[in-house]
């Protein structure tokens, strides 16, 4: 395509460059991106919620357990207002 665009360039008035920058600019306009089906696209949405919900669980496990029973079981047991 380089050695094309030097042969043409001229003719046009234009630097070889620019020509090359031409055509490209003409076959990514000509790419057509294809679409993704529907029932794909409803499941990756689905999977993305379902990822941010597990997201979500996960911090909530990573953090300490402050209230957990078996800690109020112990604390009560040493704490003097409640004997």
């Amino acid at each position: 395509m380089q050695q094309a665009c030097k042969i043409v360039a001229p003719k046009l008035g234009v630097s070889w460059h620019t020509a090359r920058q031409w055509t490209q600019a003409v076959r990514r306009e000509r790419r057509v991106v294809e679409r993704m089906p529907e029932d794909m696209q409803a499941e990756i949405s689905r999977l993305r919620r379902e990822n941010h919900k597990l997201r979500d669980t996960n911090e909530l496990l990573k953090l300490p357990q402050l209230f957990s029973p078996h800690d109020q079981a112990q604390n009560l047991s040493y704490d003097p207002i409640h004997r």
